[in-house]
């Protein structure tokens, strides 16, 4: 599905006016200060990329090889900001380190009045590029956690054991063992937060917007909904260099790939002992519960202060606070209550969609060894390495005009969102569809069960959790999306994101605020439901599925 907007997408760069030209690239090159933009946005996510891997990867080491752990508390927190929409988080983080009106700085300003400091505004500007790399480095630093962790968990820990029984410290060890045998998932981190800061709008549209800093992502969208006509040229140029940059990447991750062979050891040994802290240990434990506190607690305070005050001050007084203002922001504004229709709405039926289709594609990649199956497979993966915001381009040339004519509707968006996030539901029902030994496959064929009844008694149960994580990522992504709906919505089908930008600009900080904490209310307990009810069908799985192969 995604190949089609791909093409249409090439065929407006090269064949706009129906025939062969560059002129999308001529006035792509005279587009003002578009160099400049392009500098900046490098740096702005080459700085965040370094610092997210960075915290990412100490977060990871200090969970995974020292008795810092704090079991699921430790492995869960980290991923909370994932439950946080960038958009709902970035509101969050303007409302913190607002210069004159920010929370955090005010708190800040207030404390420094002790040591005789006084200050007007700030200290922190969230309007800054130093503000927004800080905002940029929080959303990123998930996902450097999750490659990581992945990492240390699978590595052989027999040389860390060799290392320290010939004397080396345990920085020596760390230095001259861990990093080389961990070069290439911390290459595969950086290559990941950087696709995603590349490809990241709701962050620099909230932040970097009002301090007038001009980031790629926000340039695409402003040259095809801020500009008539519609500048798909430059765009789709704009676009390809986002991707550009993501592919050098690449590619300097399978250079460090290549070289990183050296340094495997085959095999996996017994886990080596946990790295005792010491008297360290109850501060490390506070500094990782104090940093997920604030990247987390903090932004979703500040806007539930705001949504209870009803509109957004440093000052304020208890008796003040009340639900009035979430009443009329949510129930008394048919536009918001139009937006969390059709959010929810395509949240829940593309997550299903997606995922069940992730499903069908991964068993049937598992148990064909057909060369045609294993191309189809890496075509229908292409998505998931180009950012969403390029895709969005080509699904609304695709689709929005003729023949289909589907520009502002409900259904671009529902196959915008399934396209996109099938590739994405894949990336976690393709390792569970594997660990489904083979022999289950042939017992249930040697009992005269073949294909749907062999998928639906062995194959769909057992991969439940793998189904249920992938849905509540997809679910999450879609419900605060703002790089697809931006492009896709109208006015006639908004979606949260969409109507978040909408009020943000236009003042109301108090509606967003309401909107940003059903938002955020709402994902935390839908995804921590089904994490819930994946880890119980787990269990089910595992004890139920193998004595229930049957004949026919």
């Amino acid at each position: 599905m995604s190949l089609f907007p791909l093409g249409r997408m090439f065929d407006e760069l090269l064949w706009a006016d129906g025939h062969f030209g560059l002129e999308a690239f001529t006035r792509f090159a005279a587009t003002p200060g578009i160099g400049a933009t392009i500098l900046r946005t490098a740096v702005l996510v080459g700085v965040a990329s370094v610092f997210a891997v960075l915290i990412g990867g100490v977060i990871a080491y200090l969970n995974e090889r020292t008795d810092a752990r704090m079991g699921m508390v430790t492995d869960t927190l980290p991923f909370l900001p994932f439950l946080i929409p960038g958009v709902a988080g970035a509101v969050g983080w303007v409302l913190l380190l607002s210069p004159q009106a920010g929370f955090l700085n005010a708190v800040i300003r207030w404390l420094l009045d002790f040591v005789g400091i006084h200050l007007e505004s700030g200290p922190i500007d969230v309007y800054s590029y130093s503000g927004l790399a800080i905002v940029y480095t929080i959303y990123l630093v998930p996902f450097a956690f999750l490659i990581i962790s992945a990492g240390l968990r699978n590595m052989d820990t027999q040389l860390e054991e060799q290392s320290r029984i010939c004397g080396a410290s345990q920085f020596r060890t760390l230095r001259k063992v861990v990093l080389p045998a961990m070069a290439p998932s911390i290459a595969a981190a950086f290559l990941l937060v950087v696709w995603n800061g590349f490809g990241m709008y709701s962050v620099p549209s909230v932040i970097g917007e009002s301090g007038g800093a001009r980031i790629m992502s926000v340039e695409v969208v402003s040259l095809l909904n801020f500009t008539f006509p519609p500048q798909y040229g430059p765009a789709i140029v704009l676009s390809l260099v986002m991707v550009g940059f993501v592919g050098v990447l690449w590619y300097l991750q399978t250079r460090v790939l290549t070289r990183s062979r050296d340094s495997a050891v085959a095999g996996r040994g017994q886990r080596a002992p946990r790295i005792a802290l010491g008297r360290w240990r109850l501060p490390v434990r506070i500094a990782l519960l104090l940093y997920v506190g604030a990247v987390t607690v903090l932004p979703i305070g500040a806007m539930v202060l705001v949504m209870l005050n009803g509109f957004w001050t440093t000052h304020i007084r208890m008796d003040n606070l009340s639900l009035a203002a979430f009443r009329e922001a949510i129930f008394d504004n048919p536009q918001t209550q139009l937006a969390l229709k059709d959010s929810f709405g395509l949240a829940l039926a593309g997550a299903t969609l997606a995922v069940l289709i992730a499903v069908l594609v991964s068993t049937v990649v598992v148990r064909s060894r057909s060369r045609w199956t294993r191309t189809a497979d890496g075509l229908l993966k292409l998505p998931a390495v180009i950012s969403h915001l390029v895709l969005a381009i080509g699904f609304v040339l695709a689709f929005a005009g003729p023949p289909f004519r589907l520009g502002g509707t409900w259904t671009i968006l529902f196959i915008a969102y399934v396209s996109m996030f099938v590739p994405q539901g894949t990336l976690a029902t393709d390792p569970v569809a594997v660990q489904v030994g083979g022999e289950l496959n042939e017992a249930s064929r040697m009992s005269g069960a073949h294909g749907w009844r062999t998928f639906r008694k062995i194959f769909f149960p057992l991969m439940v959790p793998g189904m249920a994580i992938g849905w509540a990522l997809i679910f999450v992504r879609i419900l605060g999306d703002l790089e697809v709906s931006q492009m896709a919505a109208g006015s006639g089908n908004p979606t949260i994101g969409s109507q978040m930008l909408v009020l943000y600009t236009a003042g109301t900080f108090s509606d967003v605020a309401a909107l940003s904490v059903v938002l955020v209310v709402a994902t935390s307990v839908i995804v921590g439901g089904v994490l819930l009810l994946a880890r119980r069908g787990s269990r089910w799985a595992i004890g139920e599925t193998p004595t229930g192969v049957t004949g026919p």
